[in-house]
C-alpha cells in the first residue's frame, strides 16, 4: 500500500512538473491558458482565476494544460494558433525541458547532502587489478593517500601515473584492505590511443542516505551535473537500442512496472526514491521529445515544418495524425501493462 501511495505522489509530481513547463512558457509567451489540470477524470477540486482554471482530478494517470485555440479554431488574439511559430515551439518543448531541469535539481540536492562512493563493478582477468587482488564489489577509499569521491579522480590519477606503482585502499565487506597496483599501458581500439589502465569498470553510487552534516553545495553542483549527464546519456542509448531493435518490448516497463520499481526504491530509503523521481523525469522528458504523433516531439515536427516551409499543415490532417498516434500509444501501454502484470509480483511485499 505504501509503495502505491509513493508511486501516485511520484507520478503526480512528474506530471505537474511537465505541465508546469508548458504553463509557464505559455504565460510568458502571452498565450491564454484556459485550464491547468493535474490528474484525469472527475474533478475533485478547482479554482478559477481571471482566465485560468486550476483543477485537481480523481485519476492520477495524467494531466494537461488547455491552451486557447490549441486544438480548435479561435479568434482570440492570444490563442495558441495565433502565436508566432517559434513561441508555439517553445511552449511545446517546455514540458520536457522542465522535466530535465527538475531531474538536475534533484541530483544537485542529493549530491549536496550525501557523499558518494566509487565501487568496482568488474575486474578483467589477467589485468593489473586482477593480479593485485582487486575484486568486484570493492569500494575505492583512497589512492596514494588521496581520498576518492569521484570516478574522474581515479581516472586522472591513473592517467598521470606513467605506470608507477600505486597504493589503493579499498573497503571490502566493511574491512579495509591496502593493495599495491601498477597501471598498464593499453591500446584503446576505438580511438587508437594508448592509456594507462587498471582493468576495472567502476560505478559511482550514493553512500548512505541524505545527511545535513555531509552538506556541500560545490560537491552537489559538480556531481549533480555529472549524474544528470550520465543518466541522460544512458537513457538516450536505451531508447536508441529500442528503436534499432537491439532491445525488445520485454525491456520496456509501463505504469505498473514503474510502480513496482518505485516500491523497491521505497524500501531502500528516501535517497533511492529521489533518484527514481529524477530518473523518471529524464525518461518522460526524452520520451516526449520523440517525433511521434500525439507526443510533444510530434507536435514540434509540425511547427518546424511550418517554420521551414512558411505554410502550416492543415489542422484537420494534423488532428487525424495525432489521433492515430494516441491510439497506437494506448495500445502500446496496454501491451506493456499486460506484460508487467504477468511478469511482476505487483501486489507482493
Amino acid at each position: 500500500m505504501v509503495k502505491i501511495i509513493v508511486a501516485i505522489i511520484t507520478f503526480l509530481l512528474v506530471i505537474m512538473i511537465h505541465e508546469l513547463g508548458h504553463f509557464l512558457v505559455a504565460k510568458l509567451s502571452g498565450v491564454k491558458v484556459n485550464e491547468f489540470s493535474i490528474g484525469m477524470g472527475p474533478v475533485i477540486k478547482k479554482k478559477k482565476t481571471s482566465e485560468t482554471q486550476y483543477t485537481l482530478r480523481a485519476l492520477p494517470i495524467g494531466g494537461y494544460v488547455s491552451l486557447e485555440g490549441e486544438d480548435e479554431d479561435s479568434e482570440d488574439s492570444r490563442s495558441f494558433q495565433n502565436a508566432p511559430a517559434y513561441k508555439r515551439l517553445l511552449v511545446i518543448l517546455a514540458g520536457a525541458f522542465m522535466n530535465f531541469i527538475f531531474a538536475l535539481l534533484i541530483f544537485i540536492v542529493m549530491m549536496s547532502f550525501s557523499t558518494t562512493e566509487i565501487g568496482i563493478s568488474s575486474v578483467s582477468k589477467d589485468s593489473p587489478a586482477y593480479t593485485s587482488g582487486l575484486e568486484a564489489g570493492d569500494i575505492i577509499k583512497s589512492i596514494n593517500g588521496t581520498e576518492i569521491s569521484t570516478d574522474t579522480q581515479v581516472q586522472d590519477i591513473i592517467s598521470k601515473s606513467n605506470g608507477t606503482e600505486m597504493t589503493i585502499t579499498v573497503d571490502r565487506d566493511n574491512e579495509e584492505k591496502t593493495l599495491q597496483i601498477k597501471p598498464e599501458k593499453t591500446l584503446i581500439k576505438e580511438t587508437g590511443e594508448e592509456k594507462y589502465l587498471l582493468g576495472v569498470t567502476m560505478g559511482q553510487t550514493l553512500n548512505g542516505d541524505l545527511s545535513v552534516k555531509d552538506f556541500s553545495l560545490s560537491r552537489g553542483m559538480t556531481l549533480g551535473f555529472k549524474f544528470f549527464e550520465n543518466v541522460t546519456k544512458q537513457t538516450f542509448q536505451v531508447f536508441g537500442m529500442l528503436f534499432s531493435g537491439k532491445l525488445g518490448l520485454s525491456n520496456l516497463s509501463g505504469p505498473i512496472g514503474v510502480v513496482n520499481e518505485i516500491g523497491k526504491a521505497t524500501t531502500m530509503g528516501f535517497s533511492s526514491v529521489l533518484f527514481m523521481l529524477a530518473f523518471i523525469n529524464i525518461n518522460i522528458g526524452i520520451f516526449n521529445l520523440i517525433p511521434f504523433p500525439a507526443l510533444d516531439g510530434g507536435r514540434a515536427v509540425f511547427i518546424l515544418i511550418e517554420m521551414i516551409t512558411g505554410k502550416a499543415v492543415p489542422k484537420e490532417i494534423e488532428a487525424k495524425i495525432h489521433f492515430v498516434g494516441i491510439i497506437l500509444l494506448l495500445l502500446l501501454i496496454v501491451v506493456i501493462s499486460f506484460k508487467d502484470i504477468t511478469t511482476l509480483n505487483f501486489f507482493g511485499g
